[in-house]
């Protein structure tokens, strides 16, 4: 049915455990915690005529084994191993699946025996994070409660060790909610977490709205030549006062002289613009640009100057000015596109500008 080359046996719910083994012309594997089934568990649950092995099962249990293979990919025939044969497996589990994964995975990892990683199961939580060389306190277990993620990848993995190594859980645990994208903004900007706008943190923040407004904002008060710029950043309390900050960075910006700014020639456009979509050539016309246009991007002047961005006026099919982000590979992304006072251009403009990169993306 699925074109294995080999055979894939599994028992049914009992109380010497479930196992599997899988059978190869030369060979065969027994179950055991640490080999995966290569089976994804919910491919199983939708075999037909399995019914009497899924009524073997304890009520719910497959369900949720079948949403923490979802969260934890390739853990969930570890998991099944423990929680058919042990009790306390079973109930940290049900009640602690992060901790009973960081459990598993280490045991797999160290090469731990089953017996030792069936003690730890059953040991108080502060003791298993011990053993785990974790810190050992109520505080990090609040910590491990409160991250909320759809999927550990590989990715989110290197970051919350990356983030325990550092501490920088510490001054979060008044946070009701912790997120992988707060983890990755901490690590990426680690004087922000003791911010207020951390401690005001919320599970439904727009996260693209935010890294745009924080990026601008940051932009600006360094080309305003604005000391502890961070400081000014952490002292707004929400996503609105940052807001506010960068208007205010933005309107002092082009209240520079146009006299005043020294003409610099930039490096060549990545791309020809047409008649619609004329590139910026200097540091005054990208000045003009933003100050016509009541938006900062007059803040990119030493980027787009570095050859990191290209920048362009759009005249139709509505006035706006269009980023081109320049990356290491050659390609040219569209980093941004905004109307006057940085408001959302229309979806013809959006698609006019797209079929034109699309076209010179050779």
């Amino acid at each position: 049915m699925l074109d294995y080359f080999c055979q894939i046996e599994i028992s049914a719910w009992d109380e010497k455990g479930v196992d599997w083994r899988i059978k190869y012309d030369d060979e065969i594997v027994e179950s055991d915690f640490k080999k995966d089934l290569g089976l994804p568990l919910i491919t199983l649950l939708n075999f037909d005529g399995i019914g009497s092995w899924v009524d073997s099962f304890p009520p719910s249990l497959l369900t949720q084994l079948a949403n923490y293979e979802e969260r934890f990919p390739s853990a969930v025939y570890s998991a099944l191993w423990f929680v058919s044969r042990s009790k306390v497996a079973k109930e940290l589990f049900e009640s602690a699946p992060f901790l009973f994964w960081i459990v598993t995975e280490l045991g797999i990892k160290n090469n731990w025996p089953h017996e030792f990683v069936e003690q730890l199961f059953g040991m108080k939580r502060v003791d298993i994070l011990n053993h785990c060389s974790l810190p050992a306190t109520r505080s990090f277990l609040k910590f491990l409660g409160k991250i909320k993620f759809k999927r550990m990848t590989k990715r989110n993995c290197s970051l919350w060790l990356n983030f325990i190594k550092k501490e920088y859980y510490l001054p979060l645990n008044h946070l009701s909610v912790i997120d992988f994208e707060l983890i990755n903004f901490i690590l990426e900007n680690p004087a922000m977490k003791d911010s207020k706008l951390v401690k005001n943190y919320q599970l439904n923040w727009d996260w693209r709205k935010f890294t745009e407004i924080f990026n601008d904002t940051y932009r600006l008060a360094y080309r305003l030549e604005k000391e502890n710029v961070l400081s000014m950043i952490s002292r707004c309390n929400s996503l609105e006062k940052l807001l506010l900050l960068h208007d205010q960075l933005i309107v002092e910006l082009n209240n520079i002289s146009f006299q005043s700014v020294d003409l610099m020639e930039y490096p060549k456009p990545v791309i020809s613009g047409n008649k619609d979509i004329v590139p910026i050539e200097n540091s005054k016309e990208l000045f003009a640009e933003g100050q016509m246009m009541n938006h900062c991007i007059y803040s990119y002047h030493n980027d787009v100057q570095k050859g990191k961005y290209s920048i362009y006026k759009v005249l139709s099919p509505e006035r706006a000015t269009l980023c081109i982000k320049i990356v290491p590979n050659g390609l040219h992304l569209l980093d941004q596109i905004k109307l006057r006072f940085n408001e959302t251009p229309s979806k013809k403009t959006k698609e006019m500008v797209t079929q034109w990169l699309y076209r010179n993306m050779s």
